[in-house]
Formats: C-alpha cells, sequence, structure tokens
C-alpha cells in the first residue's frame, strides 16, 4: 500500500509517507524503495506519490530554491507554476504537503497541472488513501488543515501528545497490513517516515520499534500467559534516509538481524553501508500489537500502547547478565482488558 497523507492530528501539522517494501509472505525478499516525504526547510514539507522521474526533478529543485530559508504561500505558488506541463511529459505525480506561513496551508499539486495550486484541510494520495481516511474516521476525531497555527496556542506537551496518536496511526496500519499482507497487493508499507511540526519547526520521529505479542489466555485461572512474537520491526529516519530493520527476538534471537535501505529520490546514495548500522532494541517510540489468544484462536486483538520508552508505562526493557536486552509487559493491564472483552 502506497500513502502519503497530510493532516491535522488534535491541532498538529504532520505529514506521513509509507516506505513500501516488497511482500516477503510471497516469497519475495523485501527490497529498497524511495523516500516519499522530505523536510525542505523548517517551515516546509512535502511528499511525493507517482512517478519518482517527476519527483525527483522536483525535489531536487525544491532542495536547492528553498533548503534552511523561510517558505511563504506566494514563493511555493510560484515555484510550481514555473513548470511547464510538458516538462513532465504524461508522468503523472501529485505533490502534498504543508507550508506554515501566516498560516498553516496544506496543499496538493499535480504537476500535469502546474499552474494551480490547490489548499485543503487534508490531502491523502496513493493505493492507501481511502483505507487511511476510514482508518482515521474510526481510530478517533481528527481534524482538517484551516486555521491559524499561532492561535493554536499548543504547548509542547499537547503537541507531544497529539505526536503519540499519529504514531498510533501509522502502527495500526502497519501491523494491519502485515497481518494480512497475503491478502494485499504485492507491495504493502512495512513502515512510515513522519514528520510533524513541533515547536516552530517540522521534525521527523526518529525511530520507532514495532512489536507483536501474543497473550494466551487460561480460563481455569483466570489469567494468561504472555509470549513476545518472533519478529521485531524498527524503523530508524536518518533524515534524508530511513533504515528499516528486522531481527528476531526473545527466545528465537540467533544474533542476526536485517537492514533495509530507503533512499532519498534524489540520490542513489551508493556509498551506503548498512552493515555498519546495528540493531539497538532500544528506540525513541514502541508500538506494542497484541493478539488475544483462547483455546488456540484469536478473539481479539489490539494497538494497546505507543510509549516513549522514557515515560512510565506497562512496556520495560531488561537485561540479562549475558549483556542480551529483553522486553516485558506489565501483564496485569492485559489481564484486565481480556475480562473486560469477554464480559
Amino acid at each position: 500500500m502506497t500513502l502519503i497523507a497530510a493532516y491535522k492530528q488534535d491541532g498538529l501539522a504532520v505529514l506521513i509517507g509509507d516506505v513500501t517494501l516488497t511482500n516477503s509472505a510471497k516469497g519475495d525478499n523485501y527490497r529498497s524503495v524511495r523516500k516519499k516525504i522530505y523536510k525542505i526547510s523548517e517551515n516546509f514539507a512535502i511528499g511525493w506519490a507517482g512517478s519518482p522521474l517527476v519527483a525527483k526533478i522536483v525535489i531536487s529543485d525544491l532542495r536547492k530554491m528553498f533548503s534552511n530559508e523561510v517558505v511563504t504561500k506566494s514563493s511555493l505558488e510560484n515555484f510550481f507554476k514555473s513548470y511547464d506541463p510538458d516538462d513532465f511529459g504524461s508522468l503523472h505525480t501529485n505533490f502534498i504537503g504543508w507550508v506554515i506561513d501566516d498560516e498553516s496551508y496544506c496543499f496538493r499539486w499535480n504537476c500535469l497541472y502546474t499552474q494551480e495550486v490547490f489548499y485543503d484541510s487534508c490531502f491523502f494520495d496513493g493505493s492507501g488513501e481511502e483505507y487511511f481516511e476510514s482508518l482515521k474516521k474510526q481510530l478517533q476525531s481528527w481534524e482538517g488543515g484551516g486555521g491559524v497555527w499561532k492561535d493554536k496556542g499548543l504547548t509542547l506537551v499537547a503537541q507531544e501528545q497529539a505526536l503519540l496518536s499519529v504514531i498510533n496511526d501509522v502502527a495500526y496500519a502497519r501491523f494491519d497490513e502485515s497481518l494480512y499482507s497475503k491478502t494485499w497487493d504485492r507491495s504493502f508499507g512495512i513502515s512510515y517516515d513522519i514528520l510533524a511540526f513541533i515547536d516552530g519547526r517540522f521534525r521527523y520521529v526518529r525511530s520507532i520499534a514495532y512489536i507483536g505479542w501474543d497473550y494466551f489466555w487460561d480460563s481455569r485461572k483466570g489469567t494468561g500467559r504472555l509470549e513476545q512474537a518472533p519478529v521485531i520491526v524498527k524503523h530508524n529516519c536518518m533524515v534524508e534516509h530511513s533504515i528499516i530493520q528486522e531481527t528476531l527476538s526473545g527466545k528465537h534471537f540467533d544474533g542476526r538481524y536485517s537492514n533495509y535501505l530507503s533512499r532519498p529520490v534524489y540520490d542513489d546514495m551508493p556509498e551506503a553501508n548498512l552493515s555498519n548500522f546495528p540493531f539497538i532494541l532500544d528506540s525513541d517510540y514502541f508500538a506494542n500489537y497484541f493478539l488475544f489468544r483462547e483455546n488456540g484462536k484469536v478473539i481479539f486483538k489490539i494497538l494497546l500502547t505507543v510509549q516513549l520508552i522514557k515515560s512510565d508505562g506497562p512496556l520495560r526493557i531488561k537485561q540479562h547478565r549475558n549483556g542480551a536486552y529483553y522486553l516485558t509487559y506489565d501483564t496485569d493491564t492485559l489481564d484486565q482488558i481480556y475480562r473486560k472483552h469477554i464480559a
């Protein structure tokens, strides 16, 4: 599923873009692809869906024109209108994103219709457009892109809370696709880059670890047994590129891991050496997905927490005497959830 999305979460302007990789459930290995979203300057972020050839031209030109500059709504419009539709032939590509000027403007620009920039409360694009918009409506309320940013008065704490909700959204989509990947198209979004306008500038979410858990309920004992799923996927955003890591965890860990590179569309990065990038269990955020099982059947599934590791929460990283790290989760919380569900 290919997806780029620009919207506001509880007043926070965000831009997300998938990292689409070939579906290994059908016998293929993951392959590296191009990043979909970019921070061009402190107040300007953009994503693309369509032809990578068009994206390479436009993103490269944007970087030359606006890198580290304050971008205005009018200067952005003038930039887009400088192109002629014939510049791109028949290669269709949409660009969506945010420019924070006197207001926070959510925009869409079509390379085949160069003379107009469209503005709306939010924009979604890619094959996952309908899925993600529906997901947002299911999970929680959200708002569009209109309104003056400076009048929102969001505290830094409120912005961080809104960001947790955004990570919750992409984590839900990521687990949903991985669990049902056999029924999706041949590619799926194993992870997502996230840009958020926090504390006056666009910032990337640097790392997210996606962790699956199985909770086996024992009705005779009135409690359950927790097992960590075999695979951990970790997303590492390195600003201009991202590295997605996959490893076995817990009792399945064999000391090996795989690194996959998501390159910028304007650079092949031939010098990138993924062998020098180690897998570290620590992460900025942890997304925990649970399957509650009883008598061999999955009773229900839930994305329970997206947690900052430094915050007080049910997930804990511990260390064996041999130096290896492992994860634990407070099962009292899980017991309460299951009892409430079956009641």
